[in-house]
Order: structure tokens, then sequence, then C-alpha cells
């Protein structure tokens, strides 16, 4: 049986173009879910189930299966990564690293939407997503750089956020069609 670190490898070793289609099959799956399953309530309950399980899968990643580094590194600036990818003999695999910081996201923005009751308006939905996962994200770096786990960088918490914003959007936009398509 694959590990989850065994897993998030796989994840992380696709092609950029697998893992948009990784990304959008989910995205149908629980679209289709949410469309066929009729009892509402049953309905979130799974979905806080999954983002649960998607929180378990994060923090055991960033944080419970890493273990104290000598070779810890930290970076506050704003967009570093972009500078160090960007510069002579910059270090390309940085945006491969930020790609993934906000694939890693997307899950739980996508996923709290549907959670979300039906009233709240998508903007509601974009800056609830926005400041949760900046939150979340925030702690999680913040754990990094106190207990010296890995690299804690500004431009993760800027990723995670995108990520899950994009994903909140992915949601909004399947609502609004969805919504169309029912009216006429």
């Amino acid at each position: 049986m694959p590990t989850l670190e065994t897993i998030f490898l796989k994840i992380y070793t696709m092609s950029y173009y697998d893992v948009i289609l990784l990304l959008l099959v989910f995205s149908l799956a629980l679209c289709i879910l949410h469309i066929l399953v009729k009892n509402r309530a049953v309905f979130r309950f799974a979905m806080g189930f999954l983002v649960f399980l998607w929180l378990a899968a994060v923090l055991s990643e960033t944080l419970f299966l890493r273990s104290v580094s000598d070779r810890y590194d930290t970076n506050w600036r704003p967009l570093a990564s972009y500078i160090s990818a960007f510069t002579a003999g910059g270090q390309r695999e940085l945006l491969r690293s930020n790609f993934m910081n906000a694939v890693l996201f997307y899950p739980a923005g996508f996923i709290a939407a549907l959670i979300l009751p039906k009233t709240v308006k998508p903007f509601f939905k974009l800056l609830i997503s926005f400041f949760a996962s900046l939150v979340l994200s925030t702690a999680i770096e913040l754990l990094q750089f106190s207990l010296l786990l890995g690299n804690a960088q500004t431009d993760d918490i800027i990723h995670n956020v995108a990520g899950a914003v994009i994903g909140t959007g992915a949601l909004i936009i399947f609502e609004h069609i969805h919504n169309k398509k029912q009216k006429s």
C-alpha cells in the first residue's frame, strides 16, 4: 500500500498537464456528486470529512512527517522564489514548487465552497476561502519556522491562498453554469 509521502511524490512529479487534468477530474467528480446527492446534510458531512482528510494529509506532509533539519532556510520576501528562478543560474524547480503549493490548496477551496450554504454569495465564498487559507497557510509556515522544519517562505503562503481561491472560483463558475442550465 502506498504511503502518503509516495502519493505526494507521485503527484509532484506528474507533468503540469497531468496535474491540471487530475484537478479537473476531481472537480468534475465532486460537481456530479453535488448534483446527484439530494440529501444536503449527507453531502455536507461527506465534504466535511473530505476536508478533514485533506487537512490531515497536508499537516502530515508539511509538519508531522518532517524532521528538524540543519539545512533549514527561510525567506519572508514576497515573490522571492520568482527572482531566484529567473536570475542567471536560477532554480527552475522553484516554479514547480510554487505551482504545486497552489495545487495543494485547490481542493480545500473547492470543497469548502461546496460546504457553505447556498445562500452565501460568491464574493463572500471567495473572501472566506481567502482568509481561511491565509490563516491555515500562515500557521503552517510559522510552525515550520519555529520548529525548524523545511523552508518557511512567504511565497508558500501566497501560492496556497491562490490555490484555495482558484478552487473556490472554479466551484463558483460551475454553480453559475449549473444554475443557468436549471433556469433554461
